[in-house]
């Protein structure tokens, strides 16, 4: 009895199938940058409109607190200015 022979092409399937997996992973590592960008931009508006509820929340109580809102403006005004300048 002889051995079977080997076709030419045997082992074609298997190198086409390593090709595909090996385009699908360029694929995914040069998209891997706008994903990440994207995802960084969504936590961002997050943060933004938390922020925004947070600034809605103070400003409706500031006008109502008289002393928090003298301390609020002179913190505001420190912050614009908050070294005196160098004496020459």
């Amino acid at each position: 009895m002889n051995p079977p022979r080997r076709r030419r092409d045997s082992g074609f399937a298997l190198l086409l199938v390593f090709a595909m997996a090996a385009i699908v992973g360029i694929m995914l590592y040069l998209e891997l940058p706008r994903a990440s960008f994207e995802a960084e931009r969504a936590r961002e508006e997050v943060l933004i409109r938390r922020g925004e509820r947070v600034q809605a929340r103070h400003q409706a109580l500031l006008p109502q607190v008289p002393a928090l809102s003298a301390l609020h403006r002179r913190a505001r005004e420190h912050q614009q200015h908050p070294l005196p300048p160098p004496a020459l």
